[in-house]
């Protein structure tokens, strides 16, 4: 059988290992996080999702999962690939935009002289 350590704490006070547990406060509560996934891709999705940005699956499920540190990073990761994805769809539609108007000036122009 194990025996129980003793130890000092820093006001010299002597404890054994039980009664250090006793101590300490048992909360059932573990920390978790609801997070909405993408049951297609796995994505993670914002919590107002609709449908996913990265499959456009509208099928999309609350996943509640302990919060660690390796979540908060994927939840990062997540947040990283989503910016991405709208500043590529920002400078595609800037681009259009850019040929557009250089196609309007050019029209113009060419009515201009035509008179």
């Amino acid at each position: 059988m194990e025996e129980n350590k003793v130890m000092k704490s820093s006001d010299g006070k002597d404890f054994t290992d039980d009664e250090l547990i006793e101590d300490v406060k048992s909360d059932d509560d573990a920390p978790v996080s609801v997070v909405y996934r993408c049951k297609k891709c796995g994505q993670i999705l914002s919590s107002g999702a609709k449908d996913c940005w990265k499959c456009s699956s509208k099928d999309i499920e609350e996943v509640v999962e302990e919060e660690t540190k390796e979540l908060k990073k994927v939840m990062l990761q997540a947040r990283i690939d989503k910016l991405e994805n709208d500043i590529k769809s920002i400078k595609k539609n800037n681009d259009f935009l850019y040929v557009l108007f250089a196609i309007m000036v050019v029209l113009v122009i060419v009515i201009l002289i035509s008179k």
